[in-house]
C-alpha cells in the first residue's frame, strides 16, 4: 500500500514533485523536494520508508540509522529535538543527525541533516532538510518544523 500524502513550502520556497523507489533506502516513495527563494544550498524532502522488521517504529529509525552512520563514522551523532504536531492531530519527533569525521578527498562534503519522522501504520514518513553547513541547517530548524506540521493525506 502507497500512502499519499503532501507538504507544503514554505512561501517563496519553489517545489517539484518527485516520484518514484529509492532502493538504497528502501523508501517506497518521495513527492517532494523543497527549496528556498534565496538558492542557498538547502533543500526539504519527504519520503515513505516501508515499515519492515528493521524499521517499524520511530525508535528503530533512531537506532538502525545511528548504527548505519557510526559503521562509517565513529562520531556520528544523533539527537531527538522534540515533538512536531503535525495538521490532522498527528505527532511526529524531530531528529538533527551530525556527522563527526570530515570526509576526505577530491569534491568530498559532509551534509548537515535533520529529519522529523511521522510513524503511520505500514510506513515511516521521514521530511528532511538537508545543506551543507551546521549554520545553515540550525537556522532552518524552525522551517522544517513548519513543512512537517503541513504534512496531511494527500485527496
Amino acid at each position: 500500500m502507497v500512502l499519499p500524502y503532501a507538504i507544503r513550502p514554505p512561501t517563496g520556497w519553489t517545489a517539484r514533485s518527485v516520484r518514484g523507489a529509492d532502493r538504497t533506502t528502501k523508501s517506497t516513495v518521495t513527492v517532494a523536494d523543497l527549496a528556498p527563494p534565496d538558492g542557498s544550498p538547502v533543500s526539504i524532502s519527504g519520503q515513505l520508508r516501508s515499515k519492515n522488521r528493521d524499521f517499524d517504529s520511530i525508535d528503530s529509525w533512531v537506532s538502525r540509522v545511528t548504527q548505519a552512520r557510526r559503521a562509517d563514522d565513529k562520531e556520528f551523532s544523533l539527537r531527538r529535538a522534540g515533538p512536531v504536531v503535525i495538521d490532522g492531530a498527528h505527532t511526529g519527533e524531530m531528529v538533527v543527525l551530525d556527522a563527526g569525521a570530515q570526509p576526505e578527498g577530491p569534491g568530498a562534503s559532509v551534509d548537515y541533516e535533520a529529519v522529523v519522522l511521522i510513524d503511520e501504520p505500514n510506513v515511516i514518513v521521514e521530511i528532511f532538510l538537508t545543506t551543507t553547513t551546521k549554520e545553515l541547517r540550525d537556522l532552518h530548524l524552525s522551517t522544517l518544523r513548519a513543512v512537517a506540521a503541513s504534512y496531511g493525506r494527500a485527496a
